[in-house]
C-alpha cells in the first residue's frame, strides 16, 4: 500500500480515482495523513468503504472537511461507530445534514458532548428520529438549547420523557404554549407541573420560613 508520504502527494483527482478496495485497505495512520482537501475529494462510494475505525481516526480538521453531502452518505452503522469526541467535532452544518436514519444510529454516549449550537442545528426530522432513551439522555443544558421549532416537533414519547424528568425533579426547558390547541394544552400542563415542583423544592429547602409558601407548597 502507499506510504504516508506518498499519499500526501496525491492530487484530489487521484484520491477520488482510488478504488473502494484501495480506500478500504488504508490503515488508520494512512487515513490520518490525508489532507483536508483530499478528505473532501473522497466520493460517497469511497466513504462507504471506510470502517468505523478509519472514520474515528480522522482528526477534528479532517472531520470538518467532510461536506454535508459526504456526511449524509455515511451509513447508520458508521454513525453509530463514531465516538463522542468524533460527533462533538462535527460542525453545525454537518449536524444539520444528518438524516433520520443516521439520527437513529446515534447513541446516548455520542450525544453527550454535543454543544448548544450543535443541538440547535438538528433538523426537526432528525431530532424526532432520536429514540426516547437517547432523547432522555440529553442533559438539562442541551434540552434548554432546543429551539421553539424543535420543541414543537417532538414526538409524544419524547414529550413524555420530558414529563418524567419533571417528575424526577429535573427542570427541562419551558415548552412553547402556542400552536395547535391540543399541543398547547399539553405544553401548558407540563410547564405548570414543572413550576409547581420547582416551588415545592424551594419551600422544602426553607422549612423555617413557612410564610413563603401557601397550602401544598404554593406561593402566597
Amino acid at each position: 500500500s502507499l506510504r504516508r508520504a506518498q499519499l500526501t502527494l496525491l492530487s484530489t483527482n487521484a484520491v477520488s480515482s482510488l478504488t473502494t478496495e484501495q480506500v478500504a485497505a488504508l490503515a488508520a495512520d494512512r487515513i490520518q495523513s490525508l489532507t483536508s482537501a483530499q478528505i473532501g475529494a473522497l466520493t460517497t462510494t469511497q466513504l462507504a468503504s471506510l470502517t468505523t475505525t478509519n472514520l474515528s481516526a480522522l482528526d477534528a480538521t479532517q472531520m470538518g472537511a467532510l461536506s454535508t453531502t459526504q456526511v449524509r452518505s455515511l451509513s447508520a452503522s458508521q454513525v453509530t461507530g463514531l465516538t463522542a469526541t468524533d460527533v462533538a467535532e462535527l460542525t453545525a452544518d454537518q449536524i444539520g445534514a444528518l438524516t433520520q436514519t443516521q439520527a437513529q444510529g446515534l447513541t446516548s454516549t455520542n450525544l453527550g458532548d454535543l454543544a448548544d449550537t450543535q443541538i440547535q442545528a438538528f433538523a426537526t426530522t432528525a431530532l424526532r428520529a432520536l429514540s426516547t432513551t437517547n432523547f432522555a439522555s440529553l442533559d438539562e443544558t442541551q434540552l434548554a438549547a432546543l429551539t421553539t421549532t424543535q420543541i414543537t416537533s417532538l414526538t409524544n414519547s419524547q414529550l413524555n420523557a420530558a414529563v418524567e424528568r419533571v417528575g424526577r425533579g429535573e427542570s427541562p426547558p419551558p415548552l412553547p404554549e402556542s400552536g395547535p390547541s391540543a399541543i398547547a394544552r399539553l405544553h401548558r400542563a407540563v410547564n405548570g407541573m414543572a413550576a409547581s415542583l420547582r416551588q415545592l423544592r424551594r419551600c422544602s429547602a426553607t422549612p423555617r420560613r413557612p410564610s413563603l409558601c401557601g397550602p401544598n407548597g404554593s406561593s402566597w
